[in-house]
């Protein structure tokens, strides 16, 4: 098939969920056979216009610039639909898929008129937005509703939508009004031979600059308001004179990395919290091998959880706050991986607790680890994912039953 991907956001540069989804999915299809496209208003400054990303995968990146909104409507539209065009006129794409409504909305759908299209959604857009803009100002509650109504209509323009959990699954059809029958769930996955637990974990420890005795506690987030890292910064306070082995490194970028280093200089801990920064893809597995426990101290809009299924499938156990699809991944594994609420307290109960267990019981971390592997290979992946993905797309070429075809 001939597949396009319209994306707010790039398959060449893996910053968060979204772009590992898109990259995941575009990147495995082609493998499998398919010339697929990404056309998207996303890209890394200096990155090029067009790109081949593997063989069969192009991506077209069109300008913008987000500290220019007004961009948008005089570069980034025009550039889109003259792309769209384009591809349209070789008359050779067959299935469309639209990851995040914005740069699709500048595509009429009467320029997509015969060329139906799946809808995946991460988040919902107007949520994502008003998590990233805290405050009650007239302008954030505007855009959050242009954004809502942008996805709402996008989204009711497509034949089918598809989320990576129920959680999100039952916000598009509550939000949005999405029948139960047009949307599709389709958990992601993990790559398996990537993230793993390392063949020589003392070594690598080692090699990271870690004592033997240190307990680490990891988290990767985007350092964003709804990733909860103030509370884990302030549990870890909490936790750290009854354990001082424990350290915890935070791994990822974003507008409250000062604060949080401020915090923890505040709560005199600073030497025992390392901001790693933006985490290449390269090292990222390393990490979480090296790893004793991955805390998602989330608060809200845990689409999903990819960072928790890579840090399973390389045997470190994670201590996650029961939002969003955590508890999807999480509860058949270990009850005890869930915590009871999002607060600092649970965040210290369920720290505290875990820490008290590998201390008492030495083998506790192999174990754990072992069955955390398991989970995640047995119950996901990314070739699941793209055969449910391949079927929906090429049901796509086929126009629905109508109620006469189907008696």
């Amino acid at each position: 098939m001939n597949l396009l991907f319209l994306a707010d956001v790039s398959a060449g540069r893996v910053i968060g969920g979204a772009e590992r989804v898109l990259g995941e999915e575009v990147r495995g299809l082609a493998r499998r056979g398919h010339r697929v496209t990404v056309l998207c208003r996303a890209g890394a400054a200096g990155s090029p216009a067009e790109e081949e990303l593997a063989e069969g995968l192009r991506e077209i990146r069109c300008p913008f610039d987000p500290g220019r909104p007004q961009r948008m409507l005089t570069a980034t539209w025009p550039a889109m639909r003259r792309h769209f065009s384009r591809l349209r006129r070789d008359g050779r794409t067959i299935g469309l898929n639209i990851h995040q409504p914005i740069a699709a909305f500048g595509i009429s759908e009467g320029a997509r008129k015969g060329l139906p299209a799946l809808y995946t959604c991460h988040s919902l857009a107007h949520e994502e937005y008003l998590s990233r803009h805290p405050g009650a100002g007239l302008r954030r509650r505007l855009q959050a509703e242009i954004r809502r109504l942008i996805e709402r209509r996008v989204m009711r323009s497509c034949r089918q939508v598809v989320t990576l959990s129920r959680y999100t699954a039952e916000k598009v059809m509550s939000v949005h009004g999405i029948p139960a029958e047009r949307v599709a769930i389709l958990p992601g996955g993990v790559d398996l031979e990537r993230f793993r637990p390392a063949l020589d974990r003392e070594g690598l420890r080692r090699r990271l600059g870690l004592k033997p005795a240190d307990r680490l506690l990891l988290t990767v987030r985007n350092l964003e308001p709804r990733m909860g890292l103030e509370n884990l910064i302030a549990a870890m306070a909490r936790v750290a004179p009854f354990f001082p082995e424990a350290v915890l490194w935070v791994g990822g970028e974003g507008p409250l990395r000062e604060k949080l280093e401020a915090q923890a200089r505040k709560l005199g801990i600073e030497k025992r919290v390392r901001f790693l920064g933006f985490v290449r893809e390269e090292t990222l597995p390393e990490i979480y091998a090296a790893a004793d426990l991955f805390v998602l101290p989330s608060l809200d809009l845990e689409g999903f959880g990819l960072v928790t299924l890579e840090a399973l499938a390389s045997g470190l156990p994670v201590l996650a706050t029961p939002v969003g699809g955590s508890v999807e991944i999480l509860s058949s594994l270990d009850p005890r991986f869930l915590l009871e609420d999002s607060s600092v307290e649970a965040l210290i109960r369920g720290m505290r607790s875990f820490l008290s267990r590998l201390a008492v019981d030495p083998q506790a971390g192999r174990r754990l680890s072992a069955a955390c592997r398991r989970h995640a290979a047995c119950g996901y992946s990314w070739e699941r994912h793209l055969d449910r993905l391949e079927s929906l797309l090429a049901a796509l070429a086929d126009p629905p039953e109508s109620p006469t075809r189907r008696s």
